[in-house]
């Protein structure tokens, strides 16, 4: 029961994450759009705005009514998603978004999603504007990409180049970094493995002549087997049979056709059937009479008198042809007496 009420709380809170995703991407799209539309917002100045001064400017605007509309469920508290346990220890929860009650959250959902969405719709650019920032709060950059605090030296404010968001129509398009288009995939023609498309113009005009022929040769062999291949491969999967298979079928469905239609012949038993008996009782009843004992005629039978007696053996030759396995057999007897008796004495 406690993994399936987990897994309940994991879908219910996956879907609210999402659906508060969604509807804070839509509100707070809303917002930055209208500080966009504000001809007089820094976005349209030559020193634009970095994320910072934009997130804390979106937050002083109020979103639409329909953000905290409770059908929406865009502002209803989700339970926390379940974290799995690594090597036995417990994960702890992510920190919660700074304003969960407004459209941009936080600056890390400006930055990576509304702006990010801006730039894909070309209404919004990231470049490089000099600012005068105070010495304190300079940075410099080492090989590994890492920011440094310079040291303060007093002098004042301090011009240094930073990133900014402006509007597009005020950056010069040249300067915006547009993607590279692609080039074009080249189709090959088929039988390019043979030669075909090939430029021969470097050869002579006999060469080029022989070259074409065997091009022309070689395109038609490729053809004829690709032919061949895709024919096997219809046939064993069942699409196509070859023309002995079709006039095999065509034979057979001919022929049970022509056995269906043929007229059907009496065989011997039903022409028997059909045979004029000139019993009367047949006639009268339908069906043939059970023969008399006294009218059917009785077989021969052979007279035991007559019978010749068959030649019965001489019992003193039995005895004579029995002797010598009478013999044999008391002599095996005697022997395994004997043995009987020597193991006797042994015992004793």
């Amino acid at each position: 029961m406690a993994l399936a009420g987990t897994a309940r709380v994991f879908s219910e809170g996956h879907q609210r994450v999402l659906l508060a995703n969604h509807l804070s991407l839509k509100y707070g799209l809303a917002v930055v759009r209208d500080i966009l539309a504000n001809k007089e917002s820094p976005l349209h100045s030559p020193l634009g705005m970095t994320t910072d001064e934009l997130y804390k400017l979106s937050l002083q605007h109020t979103p639409s009514p329909e953000f905290y509309n409770p059908h929406t469920r865009a502002n209803k508290p989700y339970p926390p998603m379940p974290v799995p346990r690594i090597k036995g220890k417990k994960r702890e929860q992510p920190p919660a978004p700074p304003n969960p009650e407004h459209p941009v959250r936080s600056k890390a959902f400006l930055k990576k999603i509304i702006l990010q969405y801006l730039v894909g719709t070309q209404e919004i650019v990231k470049t490089r504007a000099d600012r005068l920032v105070d010495s304190s709060k300079v940075f410099k950059t080492n090989k590994k990409g890492k920011r440094i605090p310079v040291e303060d030296t007093g002098a004042g404010p301090v011009t240094q180049p930073v990133w900014v968001w402006k509007s597009v129509n005020v950056v010069d398009p040249a300067s915006i970094k547009r993607q590279p288009k692609p080039p074009p995939q080249l189709i090959e023609p088929f039988g390019a493995e043979v030669g075909v498309g090939e430029d021969f113009s470097h050869l002579n005009e006999r060469r080029q002549k022989s070259r074409s022929a065997a091009v022309r040769r070689e395109l038609h062999m490729l053809k004829v087997s690709t032919a061949g291949a895709e024919l096997r491969r219809l046939r064993s999967g069942g699409v196509m049979k070859s023309r002995q298979e079709r006039n095999w079928e065509e034979k057979r469905l001919a022929a049970r056709e022509e056995k269906r239609l043929a007229p059907r012949k009496d065989s011997a038993a039903e022409e028997r059937k059909f045979v004029p008996r000139k019993d009367s009782a047949v006639e009268e009843r339908g069906f043939a009479p059970r023969k008399d004992a006294e009218a059917m005629e009785e077989r021969p039978r052979k007279d035991p008198a007559a019978r010749e007696e068959r030649p019965r053996k001489d019992p003193a030759a039995r005895e004579e042809r029995s002797l010598p396995r009478k013999g044999i057999m008391n002599m095996m007897k005697k022997i395994e007496s004997d043995v009987y008796d020597k193991s006797v004495d042994r015992a004793r």
